[in-house]
């Protein structure tokens, strides 16, 4: 777990306990603390970036398909 992964997990927390709902989006690949998305209760939407990474134009198309 890195340092923006920790980043990520206590802005949500913070947020949270100032009543937000937190959804994290991950845009490329799910890493080693995906899990604790759910654990903390916030809400985890994954975008795989796999297909788009051997067509042409591909990131402009993920990019666009994140939007």
């Amino acid at each position: 777990m890195g340092g923006i992964s920790n980043f990520i997990i206590e802005l949500g927390k913070f947020l949270k306990s100032k009543g937000f709902e937190v959804t994290i989006i991950c845009t490329d690949g799910k890493g080693n603390w995906y899990h604790r998305i759910e654990q903390e209760g916030f809400l985890g939407k994954y975008f795989s970036s796999r297909l788009f990474e051997w067509i042409p134009f591909g990131r402009i198309l993920h990019a666009h398909r994140i939007g």
